[in-house]
């Protein structure tokens, strides 16, 4: 619906401004990354109804417009919930619970690891360097780019909001900001073309600014964690829509903080904040 009992045409408004997406939960097993997005968006609103005059309720009141999705992989956090309801344990879950693309049945350790893993369903790099090709691995990503209801949302969502300029992916754990491209190498020379010029002069803010955490690093996934990830959320947003995209790997150097579900709230406040 366009328009509300009122008239007021909201698509056009927030069309109208530049936008913020921030999703959590292409892992299911990486919980901070809901409680993340989830305490965002509160903070957001709670300032903005309470008219708590932060740089937060400004920016969202006079400029920008954003969007949260808390879990892009619902399928297999259902599962993961159900598990948990089950036996008491976190099981730690990566792909969503899509059984069609294969036959094969997964045993043992690897029972729970049917699925496809969205992170590598995206189009850019999909099937490239370190591709897992074995349906029961944790990181395949499917028969081919968007074969998943839940990429295929997102692409239909960012195309539908063209207005959207930044989007955070976010997920945990690790001390990182990982940016495109995810698939590179080490010398991730892609990001350097001309067309990317933007993003670029926001990554090199982003690595020179003195707001990260203490020891958080930037750079491609090879850079950072020493492997190449083919077919991310990231990299697409940036290569097919030219919209800067990051994906913030939540953590600290505490070591309490070096796990996908924090509980210890300690934890919990020194990542959030």
């Amino acid at each position: 619906m366009k328009k509300d009992e009122e008239g007021y045409d909201f698509e056009s408004q927030v069309k109208a401004r530049p936008g913020i997406f921030i999703n959590g939960a292409h892992h299911p097993r990486e919980l901070t990354s809901i409680t993340m997005v989830m305490y965002m968006m509160l903070k957001f609103l709670y300032e903005y109804v309470n008219d708590v005059r932060q740089i937060e309720s400004d920016f969202i009141e006079k400029r920008a417009a954003f969007f949260f999705i808390p879990i892009v992989n619902l399928d297999g956090f259902l599962t993961l919930e159900n598990i948990f309801k089950k036996t008491g344990k976190i099981y730690y879950l990566r792909k969503n619970k899509n059984t069609s693309h294969t036959k094969k049945k997964c045993s043992g350790k690897k029972q729970y690891e049917y699925g496809v893993d969205l992170n590598r369903n995206y189009g850019y790099g999909f099937g490239g360097p370190n591709a897992e090709t074995d349906p029961c691995g944790k990181t395949y990503g499917g028969p081919y780019p968007f074969s998943e209801p839940e990429t295929q949302s997102i692409k239909k969502f960012m195309e539908k909001w063209t207005n959207i300029k930044l989007v955070l992916n976010v997920h945990t754990w690790g001390n990182f900001i990982c940016v495109p491209f995810l698939a590179g190498d080490k010398k991730n020379m892609e990001i350097e073309a001309p067309k990317y010029a933007r993003a670029r002069a926001f990554y090199d803010k982003l690595e020179t600014c003195n707001f990260r955490p203490k020891g958080n690093k930037i750079g491609n996934v090879e850079q950072t964690l020493g492997y190449r990830a083919p077919g991310t959320a990231t990299d697409w947003m940036l290569s097919e829509l030219n919209v800067t995209a990051i994906t913030p790997e939540l953590g600290t150097v505490s070591s309490y903080s070096r796990n996908f579900f924090l509980a210890s709230w300690y934890a919990i406040e020194e990542v959030l904040t």
